[in-house]
């Protein structure tokens, strides 16, 4: 019987100077040598799992219908924290339970803190159990070698999901990535999400977004909306809707985050003007 051939998609804050994620892909070539590995970005600002959440969450709506995605920022690795693997149709998530994957959980599901939630039955879900018994020898600090590549392999060699290990319940969650109503007039969010060229992205959604409005981060106001990244003065502050949905700040032709000094987790605010 032929393989399934899944491919399998990887997501780090691995960054790409060591070796670490080659290991990984090498793993996965010597038991899953059909297997296509792609990479998403092993980008992730080190040990950022709110990031890091964000970031998958900006994916899933372009990930096949049948696919294994692998995704680490473990900061707890080698502690108490469970290695999963969830499937969302026929789409795989592999990571540990650290909330990197509570974004494949709707709005509703998700809690106002971070916060262990029940999971509905579409979603299964196992603690992985089945590289830790295949391996002779396991490091507490390169899960993602010799616990997660492992069993992103074997799924990909047509590998039974339930094999993996001891199905769960519940998964540790981090709340919705939206902004907060303060008053009638101003909604706040943060900072999520700092792009490769100094554009801001903030946890503000574009349906939030009312007429007459303008955003303000820090002591500084921006109230100028553009459509296009050309469409504002060069290094003029503008805001916009970023293509994850979200609220953003950019300036044509230059980094808006060194100009601003904002970076990660700065507060924003989206305001009514007055009349």
């Amino acid at each position: 019987m032929a393989s399934i051939k899944l491919p399998i998609f990887l997501m780090t804050d691995f960054g790409l100077r060591d070796t670490y994620v080659g290991q990984m892909r090498a793993v996965i070539a010597s038991a899953a040598p059909d297997s296509t590995i792609y990479d998403l970005t092993h980008q992730v600002p080190n040990f950022s799992i709110e990031e890091g959440a964000w970031l998958l969450s900006t994916m899933l709506a372009f990930l096949p219908d049948t696919s294994i995605t692998l995704v680490i920022v473990d900061p707890g690795v080698g502690g108490s924290r469970r290695p999963i693997a969830i499937k969302s149709g026929d789409k795989v998530f592999i990571a540990p339970d650290n909330g990197l994957l509570s974004v494949l959980l709707a709005d509703e599901l998700r809690p106002p803190e971070p916060a262990i939630v029940s999971l509905p039955t579409t979603f299964p879900c196992v603690q992985i159990e089945r590289s830790l018994k295949n391996q002779s020898s396991i490091s507490s600090t390169f899960h993602g070698r010799d616990i997660f590549a492992p069993a992103a392999a074997f799924l990909a060699s047509g590998g039974d999901f339930n094999s993996l290990g001891t199905p769960l319940k519940s998964l540790y969650a981090l709340p919705s990535f939206e902004g907060t109503t303060i008053s009638e007039t101003e909604i706040a969010g943060f900072v999520i999400h700092v792009d490769h060229f100094g554009n801001l992205v903030t946890t503000i959604r574009s349906t939030e977004i009312v007429e007459d409005v303008f955003v303000q981060i820090e002591d500084y106001i921006i109230t100028k909306q553009v459509n296009a990244f050309y469409e504002g003065a060069l290094l003029e502050p503008v805001w916009y809707v970023h293509s994850s949905g979200y609220v953003g700040i950019t300036m044509n032709s230059g980094n808006v985050a060194d100009f601003l000094s904002v970076n990660y987790g700065d507060e924003v605010r989206l305001v009514r003007k007055r009349k």
